[in-house]
């Protein structure tokens, strides 16, 4: 499979918005540098009049310059492994790839670079996985709902969790997981690439969603059925002036917030039902 990447000239700050921007369009993968931000999504994805739109719509049209290149599916991970370095967090966690030495710390997730999101680096991703480290969810049961690679659901499944659901609905990424699982020699982790799964599970403990805000804000209309009563639901991949959008769609709901975060001007929210 073929693969488009939209290379767009950006501040930092502007990538940061772009990133929210972008996630509503199927991308599957993001490179960041000082003044570029690239996108990837497969070819049969792409829609330039979309995207166009999409830049219209929020006024940046005529404000940013991008341009488009096709790249073959295996270029992709030598970029990735090039440029993907291990992550340590709070002295317990090492998020690597398997041609990195051995971690010393107590824990460690083997993240092999493939065209799925979720390696750790991000302020969303790395504001999960502490809440994960520093909360009691051995025994619990989990899903992790739009799981791109898979390493919310590694984590939790390394710390107990006795039941954990992965559902990512690209299947680019669903591959990636799956294989991350393995290599992580997981048994205790199903992953799901149609969402009528949980229509038919009794409900989850904790859930874990790291998406954009538009697709948090969608998903509320099931979220009150899918989290437990007094399970836990925490939320990021959206900014922190999004937050007080998507806590009062939570209490509407019938959901209490009981902690938040913010890091790099990203939220990460978490409520308890009722």
């Amino acid at each position: 499979m073929d693969y488009i990447q939209i290379s767009i000239q950006a501040t930092e700050v502007e990538q940061e918005h772009l990133i929210a921007l972008l996630s509503e369009l199927d991308v599957i993968g993001f490179e960041q540098t000082m003044s570029v931000i690239s996108a990837f999504l497969s070819n049969s994805k792409w829609d330039e009049e979309k995207f166009k739109n999409m830049l219209a719509k929020h006024d940046l049209l005529d404000r940013i310059s991008y341009e488009t290149s096709e790249i073959k599916d295996q270029n992709w991970n030598k970029s990735w492994e090039a440029d993907f370095h291990p992550v340590e967090i709070d002295n317990k966690l090492t998020i690597r790839a398997s041609f990195h030495p051995a971690a010393q710390t107590p824990m460690e997730i083997i993240i092999d670079p493939q065209m799925a999101f979720g390696t750790g680096h991000h302020a969303t991703t790395l504001q999960i996985l502490k809440w994960l480290l520093h909360n009691d969810i051995a025994g619990k049961t989990m899903l992790d709902w739009g799981a791109g690679s898979g390493i919310l659901t590694i984590l939790a499944s390394k710390l107990g969790c006795k039941d954990v659901i992965a559902l990512e609905n690209d299947q680019v990424a669903l591959n990636a997981l799956i294989d991350n699982v393995k290599t992580n020699d997981l048994s205790n982790v199903k992953a799901h690439l149609d969402e009528s799964y949980i229509k038919s599970h009794p409900g989850f403990e904790i859930v874990l969603m790291n998406i954009n805000k538009n697709t948090i804000l969608k998903k509320f209309g099931v979220i009150p059925e899918v989290v437990l009563p007094k399970g836990k639901l925490v939320l990021s991949g959206f900014y922190t002036s999004d937050a007080y959008d998507i806590e009062n769609a939570a209490v509407r709901a019938g959901f209490q917030l009981i902690d938040s975060s913010e890091d790099e001007d990203w939220a990460c929210l978490t409520f308890q039902n009722k």
